[in-house]
């Protein structure tokens, strides 16, 4: 099929409300698993973004997290980290220990990476600090700052009132040094006025990348309207951690966030994850957009550049019944460390194993 056919395909296909691939085009790959994470002692958790620190390792951010035999609940992020392989999830990953503690050897649990946050407001008259409600640090994204063996790590400071009453209150911005273990910095660019009142979508920020320009970009989208919108800002913490020099894509560079203007055409924008992927034959930035509630359907879109404009790729759905478990279904992450040329890896959360999967489609 030549370039134009293909694309006019992809267009008629997006207007369906997604493709659904062919049998055998994904393929389930298995858990990313840690080395706490053993028979008699699963671990369910969600989330799951990584970015490479070194040519060796690559660390795991994870959303809520409990074990069998181990914590019950631990509401917020937990981490792991270990050597990665392409084409391949990784199985033999080591939990990291709440920072600063130094890592070691047979971390038998997971703990808590990222503080919980403090002072959140479940209405103007209740704090958000207890059970129910219940804060908690949730990760957006994170990439390798260049230069460094550092990452940014970009997180949402969550009031959580029930299972479809999230507001996000706050973004914050914290760069780690995966060696030490150690929050080097943290900045927090936006935090809603009032708090319970929660952030506008536009700057619910997240999959941050660098460009090669000295700015740092990152994504934000709509649930209710499909919306994908991106926002960039100067590639040092002294800049990206000031609201005021966010500039936000409407044809030029916009300091409104109302200005922001789709940089995408999908039905649904479920979740969305942009990560760069040079090196990797052709690719160069990649998203993938969950395009279906709760089926684990979705797209993946290619650019050359953090604006676009942003081209259709493949389309399909999890190896994965889903269901109507819970959310079904959800967490659709890329993961640039484990693609290859061509394959595009992924993970979702499986809400039958209670854990993330991994899984890869030709690209």
């Amino acid at each position: 099929m030549d370039v134009t056919r293909r694309a006019a395909s992809m267009v008629a296909c997006l207007a369906l409300s997604g493709c659904l691939a062919a049998p055998g085009a994904t393929v389930d790959l298995g858990r990313p698993l840690s080395d706490a994470d053993k028979p008699h002692q699963r671990i369910s958790r969600d989330a799951g973004l990584s970015a490479a620190w070194s040519p060796d390792e690559s660390l795991w951010l994870f959303g809520d997290t409990s074990q069998e035999n181990g914590p019950a609940f631990l509401a917020g992020t937990t981490a792991a980290i270990g050597a990665y392989t392409r084409g391949a999830a990784p199985t033999a990953l080591r939990e990291v220990p709440t920072p600063p503690a130094p890592h070691r050897a047979g971390q038998a649990a997971p703990a808590l990476f990222l503080p919980t946050p403090q002072g959140l407001r479940a209405t103007a008259r209740q704090s958000c600090d207890g059970i129910d409600p219940y804060p908690a640090a949730w990760p957006s994204g994170l990439a390798r700052i260049p230069g460094t063996r550092h990452l940014l790590i970009v997180y949402a400071e969550i009031c959580v009132r029930s299972v479809t009453d999230m507001l996000t209150q706050r973004v914050s911005m914290a760069v780690y040094d995966p060696v030490a273990n150690r929050f080097l910095d943290s900045r927090t660019p936006f935090a809603a006025q009032p708090l319970e009142a929660g952030l506008p979508v536009a700057q619910r920020l997240g999959s941050p990348v660098f460009g090669d320009d000295g700015h740092l970009y990152l994504y934000a989208h709509d649930v209710t309207t499909g919306k994908i919108m991106v926002a960039r800002v100067g590639a040092d913490p002294a800049a990206w951690g000031d609201a005021a020099n966010y500039r936000w894509w409407n044809g030029s560079w916009s300091p409104e966030p109302g200005d922001a203007v789709s940089i995408a055409a999908v039905p649904f924008a479920g979740s969305v994850h942009v990560a760069d992927y040079s090196g990797l034959g052709t690719h160069r930035l990649a998203m993938i957009v969950q395009t279906e509630f709760g089926t684990g359907r979705f797209q993946i879109l290619e650019a050359a550049s953090p604006a676009g404009p942003w081209t259709p790729g493949p389309a399909g759905r999890v190896p994965d019944r889903c269901g109507t478990v819970g959310y079904g279904c959800y967490a659709l992450h890329g993961h640039a460390e484990l693609s290859t040329a061509d394959r595009f890896l992924f993970t979702w959360y499986s809400p039958h194993d209670r854990h993330l999967r991994t899984g890869s489609v030709r690209w």
